[in-house]
């Protein structure tokens, strides 16, 4: 058996170098002067995963969610610290007590502040959840995450809608 082997050996490395002698004189597809996604723009095939082909779940809409809204607060609290360090110390307080009372304006603004500032905690608590309690367990099913991702947006507007009728009371006048 060794023997027939090894008289094998010597064959199939000619047939291996023919390869690959063979591989290095074909023609190459494209020009040297092409880049890579010229060449892959003549294929005519969609990158992958295409996103017009693939529907995402709920639960990575929820979670891109939770990215955006990190981003907007992060927003907020700089434009916040930029008010306060630039305007003076009452710059924020006349800005919010300048929106008009009795509309639509003063209710709305404060949904818009809250909303993301609410999602983004409640979503950051949820995926602690997960980290807590394994999620490769078998208690986190599809159902549940989808589930999960549909009751953040409903708490989180929940939350929002509530937080935006309430008022602080005037600051006294100062005699």
């Amino acid at each position: 058996m060794l023997g027939r082997l090894s008289r094998l050996r010597p064959a199939a490395a000619a047939r291996s170098a023919a390869r690959v002698s063979a591989l290095r004189s074909a023609p190459r597809r494209g020009l040297a002067s092409e880049t890579y996604t010229e060449q892959q723009d003549k294929t005519g095939r969609p990158l992958s995963p295409h996103l017009t082909i693939y529907r995402l779940p709920m639960i990575a809409y929820s979670s891109i969610t939770v990215r955006i809204t990190g981003g907007i607060a992060y927003a907020y609290i700089v434009g916040v610290t930029a008010l306060a360090l630039f305007g003076g110390a009452g710059a924020l307080e006349q800005a919010v007590q300048s929106l008009p009372e009795g509309g639509v304006t003063l209710p709305a603004a404060k949904f818009a502040v809250s909303w993301p500032f609410v999602y983004h905690w409640v979503g950051c608590a949820r995926h602690m959840v997960w980290d807590v309690f394994d999620v490769s367990s078998k208690s986190f099913t599809n159902s549940l995450m989808r589930t999960s991702s549909y009751g953040i947006f409903a708490a989180t507007t929940a939350i929002s809608l509530g937080l935006a009728t309430l008022s602080l009371p005037k600051p006294a006048q100062k005699e």
